[in-house]
């Protein structure tokens, strides 16, 4: 694609950070719409971009999509080691994939999973993992289609209304 541009995000980039923000909460709307359960916190944004600034390049790593300079898509990946007993050795986690409605269908969710997995490789991992919301059909469809494959349900009960 013309003008697109895929990098991996360093932690002193201010402005990208900033750029980030719009983006997560457009993406926490979509899944509300989708039926995720959970309400983010109004700073939602903004405590998600504090936390993983602190791992990049060591625990974690955010893959960006940049189009004419402009930040149309990022994803973000995480190493987990499950307990031992299930012998899973070290774990990839995508946790977050998102491209500007404008933009899909273009490919760049694909090269941005891309790049997360080459990162992921680097550091040995032994296979990865995500979630997506039952209501996420496209997403579904796409994670099918990129080689994953579902391995369980995720149920939730509230107990009380915060």
């Amino acid at each position: 694609m013309k003008d697109l541009s895929i990098s991996l995000a360093n932690s002193s980039d201010e402005d990208l950070f900033r750029d980030l923000l719009p983006l997560f909460d457009q993406m926490y709307g979509e899944f509300k719409a989708m039926g995720i359960m959970l309400n983010p916190a109004a700073d939602a944004a903004q405590r998600w971009t504090s936390s993983i600034r602190k791992t990049l390049g060591r625990f974690g790593t955010l893959a960006l999509a940049r189009k004419d300079d402009l930040l149309v898509g990022f994803a973000h990946a995480a190493l987990s080691m499950p307990p031992d007993y299930l012998m899973a050795g070290k774990t990839g986690v995508i946790t977050h994939v998102f491209v500007m409605p404008e933009l899909r269908g273009e490919g760049i969710a694909g090269l941005l999973v891309t790049r997360l997995e080459s990162w992921l490789r680097e550091q040995n991992v032994r296979s990865v993992e995500l979630q997506v919301l039952k209501g996420n059909s496209n997403g579904i469809t796409f994670w099918e289609k990129s080689g994953y494959s579902a391995e369980l349900i995720q149920y939730r009960k509230f107990f009380r209304e915060e």
